[in-house]
């Protein structure tokens, strides 16, 4: 525990950790500021009543039969709703808490790609953006969608680099989440399975990467096809 406490403090002492923590600021007061000024709008209001907290989750699912939505998100408001009030602050605030998340998510990213200072301009950008502090303050599954994509990227970077078998299994698992957040996700695990031809094709080929990830995609589709 000490440890990391001495590492986090020696990063919140850098330049870069000065300038993420100024950026998550902004993040916080753009995503807060007024979230609940406008009343829920229809697509809002039926996450929120599909996740009424009296329905029993066989209710929910059986409720979700005329939806074009996987469940996921229902269902995690609907665990929110268990515990928190059941009322739009709670909704919202929860959406926008990982709203901020993806800011230090794509901070990550940005590293992960090329470098601090890709990652820092990349949060800057993403923590003013309209459309992402507009669907941090919506009670939708997008901006859920949004975090898991992210997550799903970085893991997808490190597990080529250093190929740990870990790596696979954590992608398979948020990979599962997405697709099961929004049908959206099929055009990212499309585009990276692209990505893993052309390394296969036109760079050096190595097949244990490709059997690895051709493991996680297997697994992917299991675990898709009981929805």
């Amino acid at each position: 525990m000490l440890f990391y406490y001495n590492k986090i403090k020696k990063f919140l002492s850098s330049s870069e950790g000065v300038f993420i923590l100024a950026i998550i600021i902004i993040s916080i007061f753009t995503r807060f500021f007024h979230l609940t000024y406008q009343s829920l709008w229809f697509d809002e209001l039926y996450s929120v009543c599909i996740a009424d907290p009296t329905n029993s989750t066989e209710t929910l699912l059986s409720k979700l039969e005329t939806d074009y939505h996987p469940p996921l998100f229902y269902l995690f408001l609907h665990g929110l709703f268990q515990v928190f009030p059941f009322n739009d602050f709670t909704a919202r605030f929860a959406v926008a808490i990982i709203g901020i998340l993806g800011v230090w998510l794509i901070y990550y990213l940005g590293k992960e790609i090329n470098n601090k200072q890709t990652g820092l301009w990349a949060a800057f950008i993403l923590s003013i953006l309209y459309f992402h502090i507009k669907h941090s303050q919506e009670v939708r599954m997008y901006i859920v969608l949004f975090a898991l994509i992210i997550i799903t990227s970085i893991v997808f970077l490190k597990a080529i680099r250093k190929s740990n078998n870990y790596y696979f299994i954590f992608y398979a698992f948020f990979s599962v989440l997405s697709i099961y957040t929004h049908y959206y996700a099929f055009f990212v695990l499309l585009a990276q399975g692209l990505c893993i031809l052309h390394l296969m094709i036109f760079h050096k080929p190595d097949f244990i990467i490709f059997k690895k990830f051709s493991y996680s995609f297997l697994v992917i589709l299991l675990l898709y096809i009981p929805f």
